[in-house]
């Protein structure tokens, strides 16, 4: 069975920040002129409750380029093999940013970050075992400097069938 998928996303800048009212950019501290699509999942701990905040649609908000594929060949019962690729290119517009009127940017903005990754996977399965592994690479540029790694993934899994 042969699979695969690709996808293609561009997102402004704004995407997410909104002013209520629209007749002026927003100013630090005043919250009564917001409607950003932004959401805060509440966290609870043993000793405090933290609230990480998010985009309430795409899960790398706006200011973003986007390009992400995989693909794999599968034997049921037997074997798999597979590859995957993704990029961005993020712009310096984020959540805490402040939606400017008039600001018609594309994206990415500023310096952007780019972060890259690919990577291999395979398994079989033998009777009640299934056996996998895969094999990535990571990265992340930002004005010229590289951040990478990687990832050496190795397993085995019985079942009873």
């Amino acid at each position: 069975m042969l699979s695969g998928h690709m996808e293609g996303v561009y997102t402004d800048p704004y995407l997410y920040l909104r002013s209520l009212d629209g007749d002026d950019s927003q100013t630090a501290g005043d919250h009564t002129d917001s409607l950003n699509y932004i959401i805060a999942l509440r966290r609870w701990f043993s000793d405090k409750v933290v609230y990480d905040q998010d985009y309430l649609g795409y899960r790398y908000g706006g200011d973003a380029l986007v390009l992400s594929s995989a693909f794999g060949y599968r034997e049921p019962d037997a074997w798999y093999l597979g590859g995957r690729f993704f990029g961005m290119a993020h712009g310096e517009i984020d959540k805490n940013s402040l939606w400017v009127k008039g600001d018609l940017d594309l994206a990415p903005t500023g310096s952007p970050t780019f972060y890259l990754m690919g990577g291999v996977a395979g398994g079989m399965s033998k009777d009640s075992w299934d056996f996998y592994g895969s094999l990535d690479l990571l990265a992340k540029i930002h004005e010229y400097q590289l951040q990478s790694d990687l990832q050496l993934v190795m397993g085995a899994s019985y079942s009873l069938r």
